[in-house]
């Protein structure tokens, strides 16, 4: 996972807000005189104005937007199992932790009439409740569902935004590139939008730029597919990356050095006990995908063997234009670079750390 570096103060060049300038009208109009409320750091308020629509719509911290009253509480409830009966979620009486953590989060005293409505319903399971769309009765979720939907960013606009992003290779697995090609009808992208928080369970972040990853459709449509993450269970590549967190290393360099193996063992391992760093690895499967690139590291492993510090040192003094055995080493294996800019390179992270395990430039 490599953290998203965007050219600064991307979100402001013309085209992109041209299409907010439209998106956010569009909704507007959409919602009629019955205004969208939300609450934003501890004020509430409603989108009384397309521009207050599209502040929402840019906000690099969209996911602190509670959308509508009780949008929160229709979206979790429709989020546990199916199977779960009402009953059980109206009087606290399920051993699922799911459920339980849901009654912590939405404690009967706040939230009285929701609890009254569902009163009604108490004989049904979840399932069947959610069939019958008896949870648009208890709120705005339809009007909200609708109002930001994403069918509403046209092809072009997507392929607009990834243009702008600029990233050239998957954050998720640092492995394929995204590149853009020239149309007909305009520069296009060999990227995905992924909607970081799932579109289906966040219908009111589904428009939001900050929630688009620029993502391989490898990542996105194989492998992430419908795995619903936060910022709270997985690390958020607009905020953060890997760095710092979990690094590549060799299991068995030593036996490689010894001349006891030949081939290597990579590992994508975690430098903290971080839960959001585990669930990204687990669930991108990186640790599976990287097995068929040992053989970068047993490259980097050979070339380090070769152009050992008293080789590069010769070689300096040789070769035109190489002062030193750091200059030789740069040449042979590249510099030393930071995570910005080892994430535009496919594999960048993998051959970085594997040169700081074998200590290179040291």
């Amino acid at each position: 996972m490599i953290k998203l570096y965007l050219p600064d103060g991307f979100e402001n060049h013309e085209e992109i807000q041209n299409i907010y300038d439209r998106l956010a009208n569009k909704i507007y109009d959409q919602q009629g005189p019955d205004k969208i409320t939300y609450t934003y750091q501890g004020e509430q308020g409603s989108f009384d104005s397309p521009a207050s629509i599209k502040r929402f719509l840019l906000a690099k911290d969209f996911y602190d937007y509670q959308i509508g009253q009780n949008f929160g509480f229709i979206r979790d409830l429709m989020q546990l199992r199916g199977n779960v009966k009402l009953f059980h979620v109206i009087h606290a009486t399920s051993k699922s932790e799911a459920v339980r953590a849901f009654c912590r989060k939405y404690r009967e005293p706040d939230y009285q009439e929701l609890y009254k409505c569902l009163r009604e319903y108490e004989e049904l399971r979840i399932s069947e409740f959610r069939e019958r769309n008896l949870h648009q009765e208890l709120s705005d979720y339809q009007r909200i569902c609708s109002g930001f939907d994403y069918g509403q960013l046209k092809n072009k606009d997507r392929h607009e935004i990834l243009n702008r992003m600029d990233i050239p290779v998957c954050p998720y697995c640092n492995m394929n590139y995204t590149t853009s090609f020239g149309a007909d009808d305009g520069e296009r992208n060999t990227a995905d939008i992924d909607h970081f928080y799932l579109k289906s369970e966040y219908p009111e972040y589904a428009l939001c730029l900050f929630n688009f990853v620029p993502a391989c459709p490898v990542c996105n449509q194989k492998i992430k597919g419908t795995k619903s993450m936060t910022r709270e269970t997985h690390v958020y590549p607009h905020q953060e990356g890997f760095e710092g967190k979990s690094h590549f290393q060799v299991r068995n360099l030593l036996d490689i050095l010894l001349g006891a193996c030949e081939h290597a063992e990579i590992e994508l391992k975690s430098q903290k006990d971080d839960c959001r760093v585990k669930h990204s690895m687990e669930d991108f499967k990186l640790n599976e995908r990287y097995k068929v690139f040992a053989y970068v590291a047993e490259e980097l492993i050979e070339k380090a063997q070769i152009y050992n510090d008293v080789y590069a040192e010769s070689l300096s003094q040789t070769l035109r234009g190489l002062t030193d055995k750091t200059s030789v080493k740069y040449a042979i294996f590249g510099a030393m670079l930071s995570e910005e800019e080892y994430g535009k390179l496919s594999l960048g992270k993998l051959k970085q750390d594997i040169l700081r395990q074998l200590r290179v430039f040291d």
